[in-house]
């Protein structure tokens, strides 16, 4: 009854994982906001400038996010450590775990709080994320046309066999898959027919991800409604 702490190291291990999720979520604000991605502009009040450049807004937030992350899951190794090479029963050691467990629990509510105050103020470039999914140098459809075989029963190693003929064919056209002609998907696979061309948009690829988990628009409202009657 004594000898253990695994009490805590569940809430430890709850606090690590919402850590990771928050510090992946500051990870990708770090991208996206950053000139190259250029996807999205996080408002005066959640951003900083910078010392030598003026034009620069720091993602602080998003970047302590990932820094703060640490401290969760050094908490919950410590804690382990700690119990690790003791015997069975109670011992002073123990008294480590309030330490490990007060600084993980206000690591986590001041994450949550940054990662709100961001979410609150950060606004996206529709048009600039759209042309770089749509960009016909990254074939990012091409499952989606191989999973169009699978569909009409083709085993998915021969779709994707096809396929593969496919992205080398608009490769040396330089196209996308979507410019090749109707005759040239026939001639990777007798199954194709015209019907291909709807999967092969950027929505039309979304719109298909209807698995549970899947980001398709049904998946998301499903979701929205279900989180706003849970936290309502």
């Amino acid at each position: 009854a004594v000898s253990s702490r695994n009490d805590i190291a569940r809430v430890l291990s709850g606090f690590a994982a919402i850590a990771v999720t928050l510090s992946r979520l500051g990870a990708d604000l770090v991208l996206w906001t950053s000139r190259e991605f250029g996807f999205a502009r996080l408002g005066d009040a959640v951003s900083t400038g910078s010392s030598i450049m003026p034009q620069k807004r720091n993602p602080d937030g998003a970047e302590l996010l990932r820094a703060q992350a640490t401290r969760i899951s050094s908490a919950l190794s410590r804690l382990f450590e700690v119990q690790r090479g003791l015997p069975m029963g109670y011992f002073k050691d123990l008294q480590e775990d309030k330490t490990a467990l007060f600084e993980a629990e206000d690591a986590v509510e001041e994450m949550l709080e940054v990662a709100h105050a961001m979410l609150g103020d950060v606004s996206f470039d529709a048009d600039r994320m759209r042309a770089a999914v749509e960009d016909p140098s990254g074939y990012l459809l091409a499952t989606d046309a191989a999973d169009y075989l699978v569909r009409k029963g083709v085993p998915f190693r021969e779709a994707h066999e096809a396929v593969g003929g496919l992205v080398s064919a608009a490769e040396e056209a330089g196209v996308g898959l979507e410019a090749l002609p109707l005759e040239r998907f026939q001639q990777a696979h007798k199954k194709y027919d015209r019907g291909v061309f709807k999967v092969l948009t950027a929505d039309g690829a979304v719109r298909a991800r209807r698995a549970v988990g899947g980001p398709s628009p049904a998946n998301v409202k499903r979701q929205l409604a279900r989180w706003r009657r849970k936290l309502g």
